[in-house]
């Protein structure tokens, strides 16, 4: 059985509107929050690995 991704995943900055726009727009989905390092607020993103692979 091939094994592989099966969703990707990134963080960006809460007020990163422009980020957020743009991967909205490639298909990704808000699914949560975290905290950067520095402690900055984070949204967590993801999109299925098979649906936009190309984009990703």
């Amino acid at each position: 059985e091939e094994r592989g991704a099966t969703r990707f995943r990134l963080h960006t900055g809460h007020r990163s509107e422009g980020n957020l726009r743009l991967y909205r727009r490639v298909g990704y989905q808000p699914v949560g929050t975290s905290e950067g390092a520095d402690g900055v607020p984070m949204i967590v993103l993801e999109k299925p690995a098979g649906t936009y692979a190309a984009t990703a």
